[in-house]
């Protein structure tokens, strides 16, 4: 089944944008969209790759549970965003801001 790469791209940024860290492979199978599809459709629409766009609005993500809620831990944050430790979060964040959420 053809796609339009800019009805694709939505779907798949919604999805992302939901707050789950979902690999290509997930989303692919999520959507019924093809992972060549799914490359080329985001790459067309943002010049980055999958993995590029997801990580930016996975850091979007949680500097936006930071501002919506600064009374939760460290821990609850990770767990909101969809990690599955405090550790893997706390790399994730500094690989990619160069900071630490500590």
């Amino acid at each position: 089944m053809a796609y339009n790469e800019r009805f694709a791209f939505t779907h798949i940024s919604r999805e992302l944008s939901s707050g789950k860290l979902n690999s290509l492979d997930h989303t692919e199978k999520l959507l019924g969209i093809g992972k060549h599809t799914l490359l080329k459709s985001v790459k067309i629409a943002t010049g980055k790759t999958f993995r590029q766009f997801r990580n930016e609005i996975v850091v979007r993500k949680v500097g936006e549970l930071f501002r919506e809620y600064p009374s939760f831990s460290i821990k609850q944050i990770a767990f909101a965003a969809g990690f599955a430790s405090q550790g893997a979060f706390c790399r994730f964040i500094k690989s990619h801001t160069g900071l630490t959420p500590l």
